[in-house]
């Protein structure tokens, strides 16, 4: 009896949170959004929650949809408390009957209670939302004062010097990428080149996946870039994606008869040592230019409606805007961009978007740098610009927008929101 009425209560609980849930979905609602899409919204985030009753949350507990996956995942590991859950201090985090989380300070503050009789190291404090599980054993694994370089799930070995990085080291990343950080900085000390290699998609969680054979190879390419003069992070992105390519890319070529035949790498041997920069760098480019003009998007009648666009300011910068249009050409532009335009091969294959890439060049004889992605609609409306990890443009980029429009009757819809 004392059970059922516990249920019950469980149960008026939850209704009384996709209540509130829905409340709160309405007030900031997304345009196109019904109510009947928003109180399924609601439920599904009500339902996700009672594992967190059971688990001896506070009946009230409510908190961002991102949060609740972190919480969910710790009934996994309830074994490993250090203590009880229901000791930890909840009512810090709740003003005007309002549960708040500033900054992932009640998660972490939350895992340290359970989990950790060690300081735990400046990474650990950024929540990986997206790789709850091997966040939660690292967490686990350096909260009982383990070493890090016994953890079983790295991706790839650490010296001695690298873990001494990831313990004491600032990167303001969370763990993938900070593990990244540490390796080129213990290869080579330049912090520049590890922020970029670890904003690059060597420091995302695909790393997680890749075999011990690929990793090796990726600390040959480190090691290689540490050793050569400076470079821009677009030039190191740019030869990253090419080598990339080179080294374990299958190719998918276009045969007489309209289909494709997958093929190995261009070079599946390919090493390092002896290679310049600036030379595969020269290489890379060409490779990208050629890539860009080659088309499989050919049921796109947007790329023959609307036409590519260069202009020349007079300060020496030449303006390009040019179409992406095939498969791999999304896919490389997404690795330089840090952005996951590489996802939208089906809209264009489609018809219902266009994908383009303004770039600019200080010389005619130079490569271009890349500078936007576009994404241009069925309505001749450009949804989106994106620069690198997904900033927004410049004054004097959207100035080359506000010219490519006027000379393509195009419209802007994200101008309104920027600004």
């Amino acid at each position: 009896m004392a059970n059922r009425d516990k249920r019950r209560a469980m149960m008026v609980q939850l209704e009384a949170n996709e209540r509130m849930i829905l409340n709160l979905l309405q007030k900031g609602k997304k345009r196109g959004r019904t109510r009947r899409f928003q109180k399924n919204e609601a439920r599904q985030i009500a339902r996700r929650q009672r594992p967190l009753l059971k688990l001896g949350f506070p009946e009230d507990f409510t908190i961002q949809m991102y949060n609740i996956r972190l919480y969910r995942s710790l009934a996994k590991y309830k074994k490993s408390f250090l203590r009880p859950l229901s000791s930890f201090n909840f009512k810090k985090y709740k003003n005007d009957n309002k549960w708040y989380d500033p900054y992932g300070k009640l998660s972490i503050e939350l895992l340290k209670h359970l989990f950790a009789s060690y300081p735990i190291p400046s990474c650990m404090q950024y929540p990986e939302w997206g790789q709850v599980d091997i966040y939660l054993k690292m967490f686990i694994h350096l909260g009982k004062g383990h070493n890090v370089r016994t953890f079983k799930w790295l991706p790839f070995r650490l010296t001695k010097k690298m873990a001494h990085t990831f313990l004491t080291g600032k990167s303001n990343f969370g763990l993938i990428k900070h593990l990244r950080w540490s390796q080129v900085q213990g290869i080579g000390d330049r912090p520049e080149l590890a922020q970029h290699i670890a904003e690059s998609f060597l420091g995302d969680a695909r790393v997680l996946n890749t075999s011990e054979q690929e990793e090796e190879f990726w600390q040959q390419v480190i090691t290689w870039l540490a050793n050569e003069p400076e470079f821009t992070r677009e030039e190191l992105l740019v030869v990253l994606t090419y080598v990339q390519h080179l080294k374990f890319n299958r190719q998918k070529i276009l045969q007489s008869n309209g289909s494709y035949r997958s093929f190995p790498p261009p070079k599946p041997n390919m090493k390092m040592k002896g290679r310049k920069f600036q030379k595969l760098l020269k290489e890379a480019y060409a490779w990208l230019d050629q890539l860009s003009r080659t088309s499989s998007f050919k049921n796109n009648k947007l790329f023959r409606k609307i036409k590519g666009f260069e202009v020349n300011h007079g300060d020496g910068k030449l303006y390009s805007i040019i179409p992406l249009l095939n498969e791999q050409a999304l896919v490389e532009e997404g690795k330089i961009m840090s952005h996951c335009v590489g996802t939208y091969i089906e809209e264009c294959e489609q018809g219902i978007s266009s994908i383009w890439s303004l770039s600019i060049r200080f010389d005619e004889n130079e490569a271009p740098k890349k500078l936007l992605t576009l994404e241009v609609d069925e309505s001749m409306a450009i949804l989106q610009a994106r620069g690198f990890a997904n900033r927004l443009p410049s004054q004097e980029e959207r100035a080359v927008l506000a010219e490519w429009m006027t000379a393509e009757g195009l419209t802007y819809e994200e101008a309104e929101n920027e600004d």
